[in-house]
């Protein structure tokens, strides 16, 4: 199990023209993982949603800006490029455009469905379906608090905050059956927690977000549809919430979390097929799982009254014996988030305090121990009232180490130091400015000097306006990064 550290969100993936497994950063970075070791790829101020293929061409959907708040207005206004293999830009519809960038490493299926706010005006909602097949797509407005999703490219949704209704519509919005939860709180259906079979859904009608343990639901309860015709074809409830259930392999078999359990359930009856004890407290945070290969990985999220949270477990779908445990502490961080999966690796995100981090995990090999990348190191000057920048000295031979890490550090000890805004204590000698100097470099000094200046400009840009706001000790300039490469 090897550990990265990386800034922000990031999307793991093969490649799909040179088979090359690449790590692409909210960033502008890309990476090619090569055993326990990334590789610098790319490096620009230009976001990359990774590769997606539409209609049998490979696209390359990029923007100047990260975050589905800004996507769409920055495909209106043409500073998203979708670019194929060849390099040309696509002239699709800005709809299109914003579907294949929104859902691009999601989905696999022959329609994509994605939701918009403020679309076609403000204050309005949208659902949009795209066949992939064709090109053609069909727009609705929608009440406020509507989920939309799809399974095995049939199209869903879920008035979860009026009276808990799942509906199952055709492609052109057009109602084929409805289901109403009887209990009494009907809540958000997870789009992702749920199980799919040929002739039935199986939903999760319980996950609610949590607030101590007075805020875990009592009588969780799963429900089987039939696809066709909404009939029920089974219930089965629990003495607490369920929080997440998924398919075992490819048996008729579901796995399921609750309170401090996993249960193993017959999809096609519901019934219970075995209890195991997870050796947990009732969970009061975020809890997910999911099965990978021949395992099921379980992930808490530590909450306020935990005492066992913040952790994976590992279980073997053959035996259901817990085979692994792996403490976030351990990492740096919390789990937060479901991880990704491309062929035997398995990409874990860690929720850190500067960024996120990044745990890969072979399915082949689940007891190796974990391994921290070979950092370069870093000595970091604090500010006083005789040097009031915060300088960062470093000898290191690979250029592309030194920039991901500079760029973490640097962020870091800026915002540390500098007033962002949110109280959180600053260096009134901080005069905004971090220097990097940097020696060792092998790379070539045209190269170095190019990426190092795209190194300024990327800090600048995201100590403004992302997540990192960096200002100097009083607050009256953003920091900015300068480099001597010696």
């Amino acid at each position: 199990m090897n550990v990265f550290k990386l800034l922000g969100w990031w999307k793991a993936y093969r490649h799909p023209i040179n088979e090359r497994l690449v790590i692409d950063d909210k960033r502008g970075s890309g990476y090619v993982l090569k055993g326990d070791k990334l590789t610098l790829e790319r490096y620009e101020s230009t976001v990359r949603y990774g590769l997606l293929k539409f209609q049998n061409i490979i696209y390359e959907p990029q923007t100047t800006r990260f975050g589905d708040a800004y996507l769409m207005e920055q495909i209106q206004q043409g500073n998203v490029r979708l670019l194929d293999e060849e390099g040309n830009k696509q002239d699709l519809s800005d709809i299109v455009v914003y579907i294949l960038v929104s859902e691009a490493s999601s989905k696999q299926d022959d329609v994509l469905v994605s939701f918009i706010y403020d679309y076609p005006d403000d204050g309005d909602d949208s659902i949009i379906v795209l066949d992939t097949q064709t090109g053609e797509f069909r727009l609705k407005a929608t009440p406020r608090h509507t989920l939309f999703f799809t399974v095995d490219s049939e199209l869903y949704s879920e008035y979860a905050f009026f009276d808990g209704e799942i509906s199952r519509l055709d492609h052109s919005f057009n109602k084929i059956w409805s289901y109403k939860y009887d209990g009494d709180r009907p809540t958000i259906v997870r789009s992702r927690s749920l199980a799919s079979f040929p002739n039935h859904i199986v939903f999760n009608l319980t996950a609610i977000p949590k607030q101590g343990i007075e805020g875990l639901a009592t009588e969780g309860q799963l429900c089987a549809l039939n696809k066709a015709d909404g009939s029920v074809k089974w219930k089965c409830t629990f003495d607490y919430q369920v929080d997440d259930l998924c398919r075992v392999g490819g048996d008729d078999s579901i796995v399921l979390f609750s309170a401090d359990e996993l249960i193993l359930l017959n999809g096609e009856s519901g019934d219970i097929i075995q209890i195991i004890h997870t050796g947990l407290d009732k969970q009061t945070g975020t809890v997910f799982i999911q099965v990978l290969g021949a395992y099921l990985f379980l992930f808490c999220r530590k909450g306020p009254t935990q005492a066992k949270g913040n952790l994976m477990q590992v279980y073997d779908t053959s035996t259901w014996e817990c085979v692994r445990q792996v403490q976030g502490e351990e990492l740096g961080g919390v789990f937060y988030q479901l991880p990704q999966t491309v062929d035997d690796k398995v990409f874990v995100p860690i929720e850190t305090r500067f960024g996120s981090s990044m745990l890969v995990i072979d399915i082949n090999d689940i007891q190796s121990p974990i391994e921290f990348e070979q950092e370069p190191e870093f000595i970091i000057s604090t500010p006083d009232e005789n040097n009031r920048a915060i300088v960062m000295e470093v000898n290191y031979p690979e250029l592309g180490d030194v920039l991901r890490l500079a760029e973490i550090q640097g962020l870091k000890h800026a915002e540390e130091q500098g007033d962002e805004g949110r109280g959180l204590g600053s260096s009134q000698h901080f005069d905004g400015r971090v220097i990097l100097k940097y020696s060792g470099c092998t790379a070539d000094r045209r190269e170095a000097i190019e990426k190092l200046d795209m190194l300024k400009e990327r800090f600048d840009f995201y100590a403004k306006e992302d997540t990192f706001i960096c200002r100097s000790g009083d607050g009256k300039r953003y920091a900015t990064l300068e480099y001597e490469l010696l």
